[in-house]
Parts: C-alpha cells; structure tokens; sequence
C-alpha cells in the first residue's frame, strides 16, 4: 500500500512537471536580476505583454510562475524585500544561479534607483535634508514599502502601496524598504 501511494505521488509528480505545471521549489526560486544592457530590467502585465514599470538591476526577486511565449521564457515575479507582486520578466535576465546566503546579503545591499520615481497616487511627502534621511525615514516607518526622494526639492515621499510602479523621473531617486535579514 505504501509503495502505490509513493507511486501514485510520484508519478502525479511527473505528469505535473510534464504539464508545464511548478513544483512548490521551483516556484520559490531567488534569482538577481541581471540585465545585461545595464538599464533596469522591465516588468509587463502578462508575457510579452504590456510593460507596466521596471526593477533596477541587483534587486532580489522569487519567481512565482513561468510561461513560454514565441520561443522566450517569462517569470512571474515578486520583491523578497517586501513581497510585492511585480509582474512579469524575461527569464533570460534573471541570475539564480546563486545561494540563499549570497541572495540574503544582496537583499541588504540593495541600492536607490536614480531617475525613476514610484506612480504617484496620494502619498504625503515631507522636507528632508537629503537622500539618506529620506531612506532613513522609510526605515522607521511602519507601514512604509519604498520611497521617493526628490532632489530639487528634497521632498521624501514614502511609499504604503503594493502596486506602485516605477516610471522615469530625472529628478528622483527611488528604492525599496529593505528590512534587516538575519544570516545564518
């Protein structure tokens, strides 16, 4: 009886992966992104579909779906940092060749994104004396995500939205809350 049901898991298993259907690992891949042009790397709402934003390159993703379109593999993804659902990537760009170690510390090291600004939909924004209070703020805010400093007029607009995408702004610098990780 035991061996039919190992059998019978096993071999649902298979056909799952035949499928084209994720196994729970490899839908929690982590995986860097890695654009090679340089640029950040952009995020559409379905496989060659429509681009909706862009996650800069060395931030920290899990891949939580995949699909192939006109010969090109696309993941669906998500930030490690703060769990937001961003959308969908080309695979290709995507370095998870790496372990859970090394993308825990990139996870810490994760950089502001310069002239980009998250979409604008209602959030306040306070003076500040410069980028890092404005990071600093996100910081120690509870309900912060991201943040958007703006360099002309040092304003900080912190970020409580799951669903804000990044679009170009010369004038801003943005970034993501980064919460501290514990290494083991």
């Amino acid at each position: 009886m035991r061996k039919s049901i190992l059998f019978l898991w096993f071999g649902a298993s298979v056909l799952a992966a035949h499928l084209g259907g994720l196994t729970h690992t490899e839908a929690q891949e982590r995986c860097l992104v890695t654009n090679p042009i340089g640029g950040p790397l952009e995020v559409s709402l379905a496989p060659n579909g429509r681009i909706i934003g862009v996650v800069p390159n060395g931030t920290l993703v899990k891949v939580i779906d995949r699909s192939t379109q006109k010969g090109k593999d696309w993941v669906y993804v998500e930030l490690i940092a703060t769990q937001i659902r961003l959308g969908w990537v080309f695979r290709e760009f995507l370095n998870c060749d790496h372990g859970l170690k090394d993308a825990q510390q990139a996870a810490n090291r994760e950089q502001p994104i310069d002239g980009y600004a998250f979409d604008y939909r209602d959030e306040s924004s306070e003076t500040v004396s410069g980028l890092e209070e404005c990071i600093s703020s996100c910081q120690a805010a509870a309900g912060c995500r991201a943040y958007v400093f703006f360099k002309s007029k040092k304003f900080c607009r912190l970020m409580t939205r799951s669903d804000a995408t990044l679009v170009p702004n010369s004038d801003a610098v943005s970034g993501y809350r980064t919460p501290a990780v514990n290494l083991p």
